[in-house]
């Protein structure tokens, strides 16, 4: 039960202590009413158009594949934007959104992203906060922020090293932060 005037997502009964979603009813009318959210469903069917990778390429299929494998309350916010809430019991607790819904452009890295919610922090899914919370050695030699920004930059291009076309779905918000918000891609 939400405690009055909870200004964190476990306080407020959203996330465990383990920092999983709770989507039950009561957390999903929340979110329903919070975001004002139209079409809401235990789908991803809101995403019923095509997305693009960077390099021209739909994903649309295999993304809609992988969001309803693990789970997703997707819906449309009263501007357009479309938002889906991906909670699939790991670390991993997603939200997908389209800042524009079916306006162009539709492509994964333009107006199509992941956020990640970690450690009670909204955050780009690829970024400092995510990688500390996940155990990663940022002060190793192998990961430091020069090898991160690498990481990030190449995900997020046209003709990054990645085998997966969605990657920029990953990792080009946090460019944008690192570009000083702009897109110099």
């Amino acid at each position: 039960m939400a405690q009055e005037g909870c200004t964190d997502l476990i306080c407020a009964g959203f996330m465990d202590s383990s920092y999983h979603m709770i989507l039950n009813e009561s957390n999903i009318n929340k979110l329903v009413s919070t975001f004002k959210l139209s079409d809401f469903s235990n789908t991803s069917n809101i995403f019923n158009y095509d997305i693009k990778s960077l390099n021209g390429n739909v994903i649309t299929a295999d993304l809609l594949d992988d969001l309803n494998t693990v789970g997703a309350y997707s819906g449309k916010t009263p501007d357009g934007m479309f938002v889906s809430f991906v909670s699939d019991n790991s670390v991993n607790q997603l939200i997908l959104f389209d800042v524009n819904g079916k306006k162009g452009p539709n492509v994964a890295g333009r107006d199509i992203f992941y956020i990640t919610v970690t450690n009670n922090i909204i955050t780009p899914y690829f970024s400092l906060p995510y990688l500390k919370f996940v155990g990663l050695d940022l002060d190793g030699d192998l990961i430091n922020q020069e090898s991160i920004t690498k990481i990030v930059k190449d995900g997020c291009s046209q003709t990054g090293s990645g085998r997966d076309p969605s990657q920029p779905l990953i990792y080009c918000l946090e460019r944008i932060i690192i570009d000083g918000w702009e897109m110099k891609y």
